[in-house]
């Protein structure tokens, strides 16, 4: 009776019969008006109703329901509860379920269920600290978690990358004799290989089966999934068939990961064979398998068999989606047809599908690599112009294709305008960069593009080094090559045969002692490289070879054999033939009487013991020394050639090799009279210390701007001084750093005793580190002023060591510098982040020296004056108050180099920074903000650069700490005379 009027409530409010009679609303009141007092009938019927509307997942009126009833003081059942709950989350409902479990806390008689179905919500919302809250409400009351509530946290945990809380929580589980089930272990296995722990997961799997849980279709597809990923797609098929043998049918997701696995080892082929098996066991291709097939089949360059797939995707009335247009217009960028690639742009957009990013990049890579540059910086504009916001991967196409074109000044120009949007360029792009320079021979620019790299964290790869130390070899620059090899091999990377050339080529014209002393010095890099790159560059010279080698094994002077054991790493099978002619050339140039060889041909890449190699950690059934063994003697019973190199040797020695286990690729290739032993790697000469690279321990923001002081001075004064010397007032800037309190006091004195015009005339400003100021500040004579060196753009924070301008003003200091060269470039401060620094130190009242400039490259493009401008007016936009403002033109290029900006050049900037304040600012500040300038100013050129009429000041470096600093002082009276 009961079932049949629930069921016809469920008809009724489906739609499925209709009655004008009978609404949810209409029942109520009728009850109602029946019955005053709520009775047990009351709550059935509005429990029917609830549950019908969860039935038919209509959440609100669920929710309505439920809330009128609650509010006339009927409490639903725990059954209902949990419906509710339930149909809420199905319906992306979140916030409104939770809402409901806690006002009903205390009121409903919650259950493990009530709290596993909320500890999943949270879960699956990402809400993992509400879902953390659930468990602790559970533990409260008394209650165990179950296994459901335990995979719901694993889940979340894994999902949000917190792996490690989810091994303890899998763990925690087991010592609380809960039994995982196949839910668990797939959430876990799945969650171990996503974030890279591939052995784990493996493990966990096979942990899984041995303890008597059944593998289910989505642990198969997670285990299949990583195989793909890892390159062993039969493995992969090894388990589908497994799958399929215990009556576990795949689904679309299992053969796309199948798909895609195939095609990135390139066999699309299988992959569309594999389609044809899925469509035959009932299962229909999806986008995804479209995708997948049409990207395979356009990487392997077939373009017309990916168009056939992309209109039949259509056909099956499958929409293509982003990713579908994406691939395809890579295709076809790839294969150089671009104005198919542009059509299908304007196809997806009348589809309403916009480009992205990701689409714009893929054109604008194509069009770079066909050499039309104009092209692809028209789609450059286009796309911003369409509100996209280049990314990385933009930056990195345009910036390749002009290193390709070998316009490095373009390219340089791109590569430092990242930073305007605040894009850090990546280690690909900086080594683009780098490559480029090489190729130009600019040896200076690839070294300190290189150093960069590592001061932001990034490692060079081995062909970066290897072209920036040929560079340097070329121009004559021997103790920096030396240096980066030296960095290379510390770092694990393997020297190349074309750094051993470019090596070996700066020092064969060097005397023959010279050569074998630097070959022992630098002998670690022929262990990998092999003889080649070394033999060709004595032009067949074997008497200059011989004696060499010798001294440098130590080996007897037999010209008769060349007593030298070599060894490399090789990726690809056709290496063995140009090999084997390779060696015969060297066989035939040197006259080697007895020359033993040996190819052994393993299959992966990397080798640790050359006789003890094993597989899989078990050890070989033949060592290399006894295959090497067996040849000798074949070659000691042949009488025919005497030259080792024929292919019967060549290929007994790979037979043998496999039959022996060894299984790493790698070729060995030895020419040996008497033969030493062969031993493992572990014997190979160790690499040398790298040679350390001066260390620059000064910490204040500017460096020395002329030329460098004396250790003895350096432990005394830091990085420089600046002079300021405008109309009536001049500003020197001096840090005291690296030295003791007593040596400080020492330069101050020599300051407050120095004979300087009047404070009308000049203004001094010493700028010392922070630790000083105190100091500092209580000694100086007082017509000086004191200046910080930098602090920081806001109030309070997590911000260890930072300096506030709070600290700033509670020691009374009244200057601070802030935006030099070298927070820029080194700290990556941004110019927008120097403005909110001006403005937030002006904001507290503290007067600020802003410093402006441009680095070589932007100098050398032209485009110095727009780099001065943009870094001007991001402080402009930010700022009012200019009387308490300095503006420092600084170019990096001049600083502590010896260089110096002509006078003409120096007044040209200061001419255009006073210009741009005039046009975008006022009249009156572009009169009266000082523009000061520094770069090698010195006692020799400070007159003359003072005497321009909008060079307002200086900012001294190295000369500061040299007599002639009172000189360049004086200097400001040039302006005062005139």
């Amino acid at each position: 009776m009961l079932s049949h009027a629930h069921s016809l409530l469920l008809r009724l409010f489906s739609g499925r019969i209709s009655s004008p009679s009978f609404t949810p609303s209409s029942l109520l009141n009728h009850l109602t008006k029946t019955h005053l007092d709520f009775t047990p009938h009351h709550a059935l019927l509005y429990e029917s109703i609830v549950n019908s509307h969860v039935q038919l997942h209509l959440p609100e009126k669920s929710l309505f329901y439920f809330n009128q009833m609650v509010d006339k003081g009927m409490l639903p059942t725990s059954n209902s509860f949990n419906g509710l709950l339930s149909c809420l989350l199905k319906c992306n409902e979140f916030e409104k379920s939770w809402r409901v479990f806690e006002s009903m806390r205390g009121k409903v008689a919650m259950d493990v269920y009530s709290f596993g179905i909320m500890t999943k919500g949270c879960c699956e919302n990402g809400d993992l600290n509400r879902a953390f809250e659930v468990l602790g409400q559970l533990e409260d009351m008394g209650l165990c978690p179950n296994v459901v509530i335990y995979t719901s946290l694993i889940d979340g945990c894994c999902k949000s990358g917190d792996i490690d809380r989810a091994k303890k929580l899998f763990y925690e589980m087991g010592e609380l004799g809960l039994v995982a089930n196949q839910h668990t272990f797939t959430v876990m296995i799945n969650g171990l290989f996503k974030k890279g722990f591939k052995k784990d997961g493996f493990e966990l799997y096979e942990k899984m089966k041995l303890g008597g849980v059944s593998p289910n279709i989505y642990t198969y597809t997670s285990v299949m999934n990583e195989y793909c990923n890892d390159g062993r797609v039969n493995n992969a098929f090894e388990l589908l068939d497994e799958m399929l043998q215990r009556g576990i049918f795949c689904n679309v997701v299992t053969f796309n990961t199948l798909i895609s696995g195939l095609c990135r080892e390139m066999r699309v082929s299988e992959a569309e064979k594999l389609v044809g098996r899925m469509k035959k066991g009932g299962l229909g291709p999806n986008v995804i398998t479209y995708n997948t097939l049409i990207d395979g089949f356009g990487n392997v360059g077939k373009m017309d068999k990916a168009a056939r797939l992309f209109n039949e995707m259509k056909s099956n009335c499958l929409s293509p989606s982003l990713v579908t247009y994406n691939v395809l217009i890579s295709g076809f960028s790839k294969a150089g047809n671009l104005s198919r690639a542009a059509g299908l742009i304007k196809e997806m957009e009348e589809r309403g599908i916009s480009p992205t990013i990701t689409t714009y990049t893929i054109l604008i890579d194509a069009f770079a690599r066909g050499d039309d540059m104009e092209k692809a910086l028209e789609l450059f504009n286009s796309m911003q112009k369409a509100g996209l916001v280049p990314d990385v991967c933009t930056y990195g196409v345009l910036i390749s294709g002009w290193c390709r074109k070998g316009n490095m000044k373009e390219a340089s120009t791109l590569f430092r305008s990242m930073d305007e949007i605040y894009l850090k360029p990546n280690d690909v792009i900086y080594n683009m960069m780098i490559h480029g320079y090489c190729n130009e021979g600019n040896s200076y620019r690839a070294l300190r593009l290189l150093r960069e790299m590592g001061e932001n964290g990034m490692v060079p790869n081995a062909a970066t080094y290897s072209f920036t130390s040929q560079v340097l070899c070329k121009d004559g620059k021997r103790e920096e090559a030396e240096v980066l090899v030296n960095d290379m091999i510390r770092l694990g990377l393997k020297p190349s045969v074309s750094i051993c050339v470019g090596y070996f080529s700066f020092l064969r014209d060097e005397s023959t002692n010279r050569l074998a002393n630097d070959f022992e010095v630098s002998r670690c890099l022929s262990w990998p490289t092999g003889p080649f790159g070394l033999l060709d560059l004595f032009d067949g010279q074997s008497t200059n070879i011989c004696p060499q080698m010798t001294k440098v094994h130590r080996l007897r002077d037999d010209r008769s054999c060349l007593s030298s054991f070599w060894r490399w790493h090789i990726n690809d099978l056709f290496a063995l033939s140009f090999l084997s002619s390779k060696c015969s050339q060297v066989t035939r140039d040197v006259k080697i009487k007895r020359t033993r060889s040996l190819f052994i041909a393993y299959q992966l890449k990397i080798i640790k013991l050359l006789d003890t190699s094993t597989t899989g950690g078990e050890p070989p059934k033949k060592s290399v020394a006894a295959i090497a063994a067996e040849v000798d003697d074949r070659l000691a019973a042949s009488t025919s050639s005497q030259y080792a190199m024929s292919s019967v040797l060549s290929s007994f020695a790979t037979v043998e090799a496999k039959n022996a286990g060894l299984t790493k690729s790698f070729f060995l290739i030895y020419f040996i009279s008497d033969p030493p032993p062969i031993n493992s790697f572990s014997n190979l000469p160790p690499p040398l210390p790298p040679t350390a690279p001066p260390s620059n321990t000064y910490q204040s923001i500017l460096v020395p701007q002329g030329p460098q002081p004396t250790l003895q001075q350096s432990a005394k004064w830091a990085e420089n001084s600046s002079s300021v010397a405008t109309g009536n007032a001049s500003m020197q800037l001096t840090y005291l750093q690296n030295g003791t309190t007593e040596e400080v006091k020492k330069i101050v004195t020599t300051l407050n005793e120095a004979e300087v015009p009047s404070e009308d005339v000049v203004e001094v400003v010493v700028s010392p580190p922070f630790v000083f100021l105190p100091v500092v500040k209580n000694l100086l004579r007082p017509d000086f002023q004191i200046a910080a060196q930098n602090c920081w753009v806001r109030k309070g924070g997590a911000f260890t060591g930072e300096v506030s301008a709070e600290m700033l003003l509670n020691l009374g200091i009244p200057w601070v510098i802030l935006g030099h060269s070298e927070r820029r470039l080194i700290l990556n401060e941004s110019n927008e982040f120097v403005g909110d620094k001006v403005a937030y130190a002006l904001s507290l009242g503290l007067k600020v020296i802003a410093c402006v400039g441009e680095t070589l490259e932007q100098r050398e493009s032209g485009s110095t004056l727009a780099v001065v401008a943009a870094q001007t007016k991001a402080i402009a936009e930010r700022i009012t108050n200019w009387p308490n403002v300095v503006v420092a033109y600084e170019p990096v290029w001049a600083i502590g180099t010896g260089k110096v900006a002509t006078p003409a050049q120096a007044q040209e900037v200061h001419f255009e920074l006073r210009k741009w304040l005039k046009d975008n600012v006022s009249d009156e500040v572009a009169t009266s903000t000082r523009i000061i300038y520094g770069g090698s100013v010195n006692g020799a050129n400070c007159k003359e650069l003072a005497a321009k009429p909008d060079v307002d000041g200086f900012l001294v470096g190295g000369a500061s700490l040299k007599s002639e600093f009172i000189d360049i002082i004086k200097s400001a009276t040039v302006k005062k005379n005139d």
